[in-house]
């Protein structure tokens, strides 16, 4: 399917409420109908719905993103203490994607600082 046929099949009032990327993405021949449907329903109901969102679920859609997930689940449970998996945790539930993309940037900078100085730690 291409941008120019989802109106056909779809409201096209619900598909003029989503930014061009993020209809692009639903109109991709990969993009699986539940997600279309998913996302034109959360649309109806008001919620904005960006490209990286529309993203996200088609790769949760196919499965791509779970077995990351747990692998990364798996990395802070077993490297952390519980008091410190739980404010992670709770971070992000609630962090925005610019504070994400902040901590990665964060993480990345102690990384490169660690490679650079190798008697420094990222305690």
């Amino acid at each position: 399917m291409n941008l120019a046929k989802l109106p056909r099949i779809r409201d096209p009032a619900d598909l003029a409420k989503l930014a061009a990327g993020a209809a692009y993405e639903l109109a991709a021949k990969r993009t699986p109908e539940t997600v279309i449907s998913e996302v034109l329903s959360d649309v109806r109901a008001g919620r904005s719905v960006s490209e990286d969102e529309v993203k996200e679920r088609i790769a949760k859609a196919k499965g791509h993103l779970e077995p990351q997930i747990d692998h990364m689940a798996d990395l802070l449970i077993e490297a952390l203490d519980h008091d410190s998996v739980c404010e992670i945790e709770m971070f992000l539930r609630l962090a925005g994607k610019v504070a994400m993309r902040a901590l990665a940037g964060r993480l990345r900078e102690a990384l490169n600082a660690n490679l650079t100085s190798p008697s420094r730690s990222l305690n």
